[in-house]
């Protein structure tokens, strides 16, 4: 997993800072859902994306956006070469 710090719009308009994860290998069975609800244990999730497109090694990867700088540390301390769905 990687991480880097970039502002997004929220709901009324105004920018927050967010943090948005790089999650790679995913399994060809875990949906985005999946996929958010794993790292919202860990802190406040704001988006959570699997492109269509493959890596050009043929992995899946995905995309979670995290609230706070603390939350996606958090995160990447408890998940980085967690097992998920035997991916």
């Amino acid at each position: 997993m990687t991480n880097s710090g970039n502002r997004s719009r929220s709901g009324n308009g105004e920018w927050r800072q967010v943090w948005t994860l790089f999650v790679w290998n995913l399994s060809e069975g875990l949906h985005w859902k999946g996929l958010w609800q794993c790292f919202d244990c860990h802190g406040v999730v704001v988006d959570a994306f699997i492109p269509v497109e493959l890596a050009l090694d043929g992995a899946r990867f995905g995309f979670v956006c995290i609230a706070s700088r603390f939350d996606a540390l958090r995160a990447i301390e408890h998940l980085d070469g967690f097992v998920l769905y035997g991916s």
